[in-house]
């Protein structure tokens, strides 16, 4: 999908791979060497990935991409949606309730930081650790 800056990848996973995630507990080390990020990367085509998979709300920025995790909309904990929006170049998150919508702060694609937005309460966090540890397990 093109806008301004090149292509823009959307996809479930991590490129061609469909159940491969990077969750906000990765770190920079084992980021740089994610088999399927890794291959994106080098075709030097996608400065923007907008990816799915752990439902986690997430811009990490790197040096020449920019990751975005949508998170998802019907997720017990933290029901949302994702505006991408290219004129302000910005990433805003929108919360979803009982009572509607309401928008979170908005979050600078070019800026270099990593940014979760994800509501971490205790269970969630739990949860997300024993879910990593099987992953490692596995």
């Amino acid at each position: 999908m093109p806008f301004d800056q090149g292509m823009m990848l959307l996809c479930h996973g991590i490129g061609g791979s469909d159940l491969e995630r990077i969750t906000t507990l990765d770190t920079e080390y084992s980021i740089a060497r994610h088999p399927a990020l890794t291959r994106v990367r080098a075709a030097r085509r996608y400065p923007l990935i907008v990816y799915g998979h752990t439902h986690e709300r997430l811009v990490m920025h790197l040096d020449d991409i920019v990751l975005v995790n949508a998170g998802a909309v019907c997720h017990p904990d933290d029901s949302g949606f994702l505006i991408l929006d290219f004129g302000s170049n910005h990433v805003e998150w929108h919360s979803m309730s009982a009572e509607g919508s309401r928008a979170d702060r908005p979050v600078s694609l070019a800026s270099r930081r990593r940014v979760a937005c994800q509501k971490r309460t205790p269970q969630i966090v739990r949860a997300l650790v024993r879910r990593r540890q099987e992953t490692l397990k596995a």
